[in-house]
């Protein structure tokens, strides 16, 4: 499972493509690490977010997320992977 978190250059936040709080954002980030398998992150930001909203973000992933070995906390433009067959976090070759 792959949850999509998204920023806009407003700094508004999005789950899944519908917009969240910053709190609903922690609860289902909370909820998510303790499902079984844990899903995925994927962080896209448009250009032009506010770096503050980004980096608040990025420490609320991780506070729930053990994102040091990278393959759950993934951050790019999902577009990308969407018409490959690696999951992201894999590396293409």
């Amino acid at each position: 499972m792959l949850n999509t978190i998204a920023l806009d250059r407003a700094g508004k936040t999005y789950w899944n493509g519908t917009q969240v709080s910053r709190g609903t954002l922690d609860r289902y980030l909370a909820r998510g690490s303790t499902m079984n398998p844990e899903p995925w992150v994927f962080l896209e930001t448009e250009m032009g977010a506010p770096c503050t909203a980004v980096e608040a973000v990025r420490d609320q992933i991780e506070k729930h997320i053990d994102c040091s070995t990278g393959y759950r906390c993934n951050e790019g433009v999902k577009t990308i992977w969407d018409h490959t067959t690696s999951p992201p976090g894999t590396p293409v070759s």
